[in-house]
């Protein structure tokens, strides 16, 4: 080796001192106790990401009834018992060392991984940062083991009495790194984080029965019978489940089941998306706004679906070694998985688009009466709870409605068989315009030119994003060109779309492009679709004829879903006449 790689290399590696005519190496190799701590800071971050690896152990150890204590939210102590396989005390030892498991044996497995753990940390990671008890019993032996651990020191170890399975308590977690504890939530987050989990895990084993209990309170218990709707029920209550829908699907490469809300269920957050992939409970982006992308048109902007999805592919085509944590995964096909997903589930929505009645389910308000000694006599007030919205009764709807006047001018007013309907001028006609827009869209696009290249002076930062996406919008039937400078010649646009205000269109791309994770030529039309139509939609306060209100509705009589507009916003509301009875107390 030539001196300057000679010079390089040991400069790299042996940063070497000289001390009394002895070489003193810096880089020394930790001792266990060290490694299993730094190791215990990817595997447990929290109370929760304890109660998640020991119950993982329970389920691959077999386990069919699986009950988790904690105490001020897993601060002080967790326990997890299982009626699992059980260890004898050889095993009970091994599992205390780092990298041993059952669950592979060579490189080869890791490619067919069915199990839910497999690297052999879980144990000695939490034990390096606890008072760990563990006692187990496998139904061949008479007697059971016991190993207490005090921050990756064995402390006492012998047999005992034990029934069959494993206990495992976990005492005063991070009581040897304060740091750590310090910045943990405080003890009711803590409890809640570790009871989302667990209800996650019953959705993604409902075979298994899982109980959860919090200072002596029972929380939730699954029932274990195998079946999701019962599961979803235990967790979200019986009332939620009767506006949830039933997906099952499946190709060559991939089966999808499992249970959605209808768009009436809203929620704040996506966190009552639940995505199980072979069994295991997932955090992925992409599958997420697959199943976002699903309810597109459906739900209000910032409101999200329940979604309880198990997905089922061939263990070679997913890879679930990325992260200690295993809650990350890549797909070999994760495009076509997505795709087959959003497909499934707009299947299943189109099945069950509502009309909302009067007011959202949940809305109440106070039903105030005269008071009058007639009235006071027989009536008090009361709260007046609006009915359930009304199922979907097809597109023949809108042709039996009779228009009879405009509102405020802003809501058309039509006489129907089951009562007054009241529709939303500009979110019917968004809808008419973005249907319109999208039509004909398919693999291949087409541009439109404009008669006049249309010039858009932008910032230096927004023209080198538009121009760094030039092949991407080209696809997406976008004609541009850069003279030089901060401007855009705009010279084409997609088929079907309106050649008016063609330089909003750049701005809207650049609102997308700022968004999107990665660009998506279907996102990207619908986005534009979306808010050109908002645009060009008939406004709030325009007053129109009896004749185009009329004709607004024969158009928007032939949308996909014209119960909605593209935000997710109804298109008409229903006021029943039972119920307008009611309100006059005519009953």
């Amino acid at each position: 080796m030539d001196p300057p790689m000679l010079y390089f290399y040991s400069k790299l590696f042996f940063e070497i001192s000289y001390e009394e005519g002895n070489f003193l190496p810096k880089i020394v190799v930790l001792d266990e106790i060290t490694a299993n701590q730094i190791a215990a800071g990817e595997v447990v971050e929290r109370p929760a990401s304890v109660v998640k690896e020991l119950v993982e152990n329970s389920l691959d150890a077999g386990a069919t009834v699986i009950t988790v204590d904690v105490l001020e939210g897993g601060l002080k102590s967790i326990s997890v018992v299982d009626n699992g396989s059980g260890m004898d005390k050889e095993d009970a030892r091994l599992a205390m060392l780092r990298y041993a498991t059952s669950k592979i044996h060579g490189f080869e497995d890791l490619s067919t991984i069915t199990t839910m753990g497999f690297r052999g940390e879980a144990l000695p990671s939490i034990a390096a940062v606890s008072k760990l008890k563990l006692k187990t019993r496998t139904s061949g032996k008479n007697t059971g083991f016991l190993i207490e651990n005090h921050g990756g020191n064995i402390v006492s170890s012998g047999e005992i009495g034990a029934q069959q399975g494993t206990s495992i308590i976990v005492e005063d977690l991070f009581y040897n790194t304060p740091a750590r504890r310090k910045h943990l939530k405080n003890r009711s987050t803590e409890g809640s984080l570790i009871g989302d989990y667990l209800s996650r895990l019953a959705i993604s084993h409902p075979s298994v029965k899982i109980t959860y209990k919090q200072n002596g309170r029972e929380i939730f218990s699954s029932p274990g019978s195998g079946v999701l709707f019962e599961v979803l029920a235990s967790i979200y209550g019986v009332r939620i489940m009767c506006e949830m829908l039933h997906v099952d699907s499946k190709n060559e490469q991939i089966q999808i089941k499992g249970l959605i809300g209808k768009p009436s269920i809203k929620r704040s957050t996506r966190q009552q998306i639940t995505v199980i992939v072979n069994k295991r409970y997932i955090r992925s982006n992409t599958i997420t706004q697959s199943i976002l992308e699903a309810y597109r048109g459906l739900l209000p902007t910032g409101r999200f679906p329940l979604a309880a999805l198990h997905i089922n592919v061939d263990t070679k085509q997913i890879d679930v070694n990325i992260h200690p944590a295993k809650m990350e995964i890549r797909l070999l096909n994760e495009k076509e998985i997505c795709s087959h997903v959003r497909q499934s589930l707009r299947k299943a929505l189109q099945t069950s688009l509502i009309i909302p009645r009067e007011a959202d389910r949940q809305n109440r308000f106070d039903l105030v009466l005269p008071e009058t000694a007639a009235a006071a006599s027989e009536y008090k007030q009361e709260e007046f709870l609006l009915e359930p919205s009304a199922e979907y009764p097809g597109v023949a709807l809108f042709p039996s409605l009779q228009v009879i006047g405009q509102l405020h001018p802003t809501y058309i007013l039509c006489r129907g068989e089951e009562g007054l309907y009241l529709i939303d001028q500009h979110a019917a006609h968004e809808k008419v315009l973005y249907e319109k827009y999208l039509s004909g869209f398919s693999e291949s696009l087409n541009s439109q030119m404009l008669l006049t290249p249309c010039p858009v002076h932008l910032g230096p930062a927004e023209s080198q994003k538009i121009m760094g996406h030039t092949d991407f919008l080209s696809d997406s039937g976008f004609e541009i060109d850069y003279l030089g400078g901060n401007t855009i010649f705009l010279r084409g646009i997609p088929d079907n779309f309106p050649t008016t205000d063609a330089e909003a269109y750049l701005f809207d791309i650049l609102d997308y492009l700022s968004g999107a994770n990665a660009a998506d030529r279907r996102d990207l039309l619908l986005h534009l679709a979306a808010r050109t139509a908002c645009r060009l939609a008939i406004k709030s306060g325009t007053k129109m004829s009896l004749d185009e209100m009329q004709e607004l509705l024969k158009k928007i009589s032939s949308a996909e879903n014209p119960y909605t507009c593209p935000h997710g916003r109804p298109t008409l509301v229903l006021y029943p006449y039972k119920e307008l009875t009611r309100r006059f107390l005519r009953t």
